[in-house]
C-alpha cells in the first residue's frame, strides 16, 4: 500500500511538470482530498450570536461532507468554542444530537496553525460574523492564498465570501476581478439584518463589486451556487447543501443520492409558486415546513404589492395555513392578504376564527375593527 500511495504522487508530480494534469486534476487524483470549514470567532454570547457564525449552515455543511466520506477540519480565528446563531431546522437538530461533531465545534483549530498543503479545499461558512473578523484575519488570507496557489478549491456561502475580498492573484490583482461570485445580497440585507444592519462595516453585495467581481444573485433567500474555476459562492444559507454538492464535484467526487431537508423541499415549492406554478404545486405535511412556506408568502404581501404577487401570497399562506391550521399568526396573515385582494367575507370569517384561539390576538382584533367598521 504505501508503494502504491508514493507511486500516485510521483504520477501527480510528473503530470504537473510536463503540463499534463491542471491543478484541479491534480486536487481530484487525490486519494483523501481534505476539506477544511471556516467560522467566524466574532459572535458574542450577549447578543445571541447574531454576529457570529450561522450554526444551520454549519450543519447543513457537515452533514453533507460526512454523508459523502469527506474528512474535514473546523477552524476559526481565534480556535476553541465560537459563538453562533442559534438554530432550530431538522438538520440542526440532527446535527446537535452527534456528540462526537459538536466536541469538535467546541474546540476549533485556530486558523494561525494551518499550512494550505493539507486541504484541497477550504469552505468559509457565514452568518454575520465574516464581515468582522475573517477579512481581515491574516493567517487565514494566507491559509486561502496558498490553497488556491496551490490548486486547490476555494468555496463561501451567504457572507463568508467577505473572506475572499481582499485575495490576490499571482499577477498583483484582486482575485476576484472578473470572476462571477454571489453572497448574501443587498436586498436580503435589508429586509432580514433588522437591527444588525447599521452595526455591519459594509455590504457584502456592494464590497464584491468594488473588488470587480461580477455579482450574480436571485430572489430573497432564494438558493444560488456560482462556480468560476476552482472559485464557488452560494448566496444564501439555504445554498449551503448545492454549494457542498458543487465543491464535491470539483474534488472529483460524485454526491451520494439524498432525501432534500424539510427547507429545501419548502423552497422548491416556494419557487412552483414564484414561477406561476402554485396551481400544481402541493405541500405535503412532514415534507414542507409551513412557517417557513407562511413567511415567504407574508414577505410577498408587504408594503403595496401589485394583486399578481398578492396572489401568489395568497396560495402560499393557503397551503401554509392547510399543513398547519391551528397556527394563530399563520391565520391572521392569510386573512390579511385576503383583505388585501378585497376579499372581505373571507377574511373576517378568518379573523374570527384566530380570536377563537387568542382572543387577546391585538393584529387580528385591529384588522377585523376595520373591515367590519
Amino acid at each position: 500500500m504505501p508503494q502504491i500511495k508514493t507511486s500516485r504522487r510521483l504520477l501527480l508530480v510528473v503530470a504537473a511538470t510536463l503540463g499534463l494534469a491542471s491543478p484541479l486534476t491534480a486536487a481530484a487524483m487525490a486519494a483523501e482530498p481534505r476539506v477544511l470549514l471556516v467560522l467566524s470567532s466574532h459572535g458574542q454570547a450577549e447578543d445571541g450570536g447574531k454576529l457570529g457564525y450561522d450554526f444551520h449552515e454549519f450543519a447543513l455543511a457537515a452533514q453533507l461532507l460526512q454523508a459523502n466520506g469527506v474528512a474535514f477540519d473546523i477552524a476559526s480565528p481565534k480556535g476553541g468554542a465560537p459563538v453562533g446563531r442559534p438554530s432550530g431546522e431538522s438538520t440542526a437538530r440532527q446535527v446537535k444530537a452527534d456528540a462526537a461533531l459538536m466536541a469538535r465545534l467546541q474546540a476549533t483549530l485556530p486558523t494561525a496553525g494551518l499550512r494550505p498543503a493539507d486541504y484541497a479545499a477550504v469552505l468559509v461558512l457565514g452568518g454575520k460574523g465574516p464581515m468582522f473578523d475573517l477579512r481581515s484575519d491574516a493567517p487565514l488570507q494566507r491559509l486561502l492564498s496558498g490553497v488556491w496557489q496551490r490548486g486547490g478549491v476555494l468555496a463561501a456561502v451567504c457572507h463568508g465570501p467577505a473572506a475572499l475580498l481582499d485575495l490576490k492573484s499571482t499577477d498583483g490583482r484582486p482575485l476576484l476581478a472578473g470572476r462571477r461570485v454571489t453572497g448574501f445580497s443587498n436586498a436580503e440585507e435589508r429586509r432580514f439584518s433588522g437591527k444588525t444592519l447599521s452595526q455591519l462595516p459594509f455590504l457584502l453585495e456592494d464590497a464584491l463589486q468594488a473588488q470587480g467581481a461580477r455579482y450574480e444573485s436571485r430572489g430573497l433567500m432564494l438558493p444560488l451556487v456560482v462556480s468560476d474555476e476552482r472559485l464557488i459562492t452560494g448566496q444564501n444559507p439555504l445554498s449551503t447543501p448545492p454549494l457542498v454538492e458543487a465543491l464535491l464535484q470539483a474534488l472529483g467526487r460524485t454526491p451520494v443520492a439524498r432525501t432534500p431537508s424539510i427547507e429545501e423541499a419548502t423552497m422548491v415549492l416556494i419557487e412552483r409558486h414564484l414561477a406561476g406554478n402554485g396551481a400544481a404545486a402541493s405541500a405535503e405535511a412532514g415534507r414542507h415546513d409551513p412557517l417557513l412556506l407562511g413567511t415567504y408568502g407574508l414577505l410577498l404581501s408587504e408594503g403595496g404589492a401589485a394583486s399578481e404577487r398578492l396572489n401568489i401570497a395568497l396560495a402560499m399562506l393557503a397551503q401554509a395555513h392547510q399543513l398547519a391550521p391551528d397556527h394563530a399568526g399563520m391565520t391572521a396573515a392569510l386573512a390579511s392578504v385576503h383583505a388585501k385582494l378585497g376579499h372581505k367575507p373571507e377574511a373576517i370569517a378568518l379573523l374570527k376564527r384566530v380570536l377563537l384561539q387568542q382572543p387577546d390576538h391585538a393584529r387580528a382584533r385591529q384588522l377585523l375593527a376595520e373591515l367590519e367598521s
